[in-house]
């Protein structure tokens, strides 16, 4: 029996950081589409590594199925459980399990955040378009003053979210934005 990696090596994939943290957001996405009443638990694992899969040949023309043997899960005696259990059903064990109550006032939009402070902010661009008007100068936009606000409530962690966002302007923004250390940065 092969013993399944628990990790992807970037060098053996042929990917820079860039590369693998983009084909991430767009699985977070994908999961996002997934019906999950619909879902198995043992489905689920398929379908990822067929995203995976399937995305990175069409993002960069680089088969990488080979190499997210993680995903082919070895059940042990739990093929039957797998195969019935809906990732829908799981997801309701962990909300009962823990009290989801005390965090609803925690989640606000741009708008509703005014006057607010936190110690970490996630800021989501629906497209790089909106990124760049929000991290744009001119104080007549809208947009640019909706960014200000987004990015100015984080005391000590903001944390970007933009999916469509390209490597040029990822490297631009390398340049004019500090990150939290070089781990989270990508060598361009």
């Amino acid at each position: 029996m092969v013993e399944h990696p628990n990790f992807v090596a970037l060098a053996e994939i042929e990917y820079n950081m860039f590369m693998w943290k983009k084909l991430q957001i767009f699985t977070l996405q994908f999961l996002d589409s997934l019906v999950l009443t619909e879902t198995s638990v043992a489905n689920l694992f398929v379908r990822v590594k067929g995203f995976l899969s399937e995305g990175s040949k069409n993002l960069y023309g680089k088969p990488i199925g080979k190499s997210i043997l993680m995903l082919n899960y070895d059940w042990k005696n739990q093929i039957k459980t797998s195969k019935s259990t809906m990732v829908s059903h799981l997801i309701e064990q962990i909300e009962l399990q823990s009290d989801l109550s005390e965090n609803d006032g925690h989640v606000f939009s741009i708008h509703s955040a005014k006057g607010q402070e936190a110690e970490c902010v996630l800021v989501m661009a629906e497209s790089e378009s909106q990124l760049m008007e929000w991290l744009g100068e001119n104080e007549k936009s809208e947009e640019a003053r909706v960014g200000y606000v987004a990015f100015s409530r984080a005391r000590k962690l903001l944390c970007v979210w933009a999916p469509t966002i390209q490597e040029e302007n990822y490297a631009h923004l390398q340049q004019h934005v500090v990150f939290v250390g070089k781990t989270y940065a990508t060598e361009v």
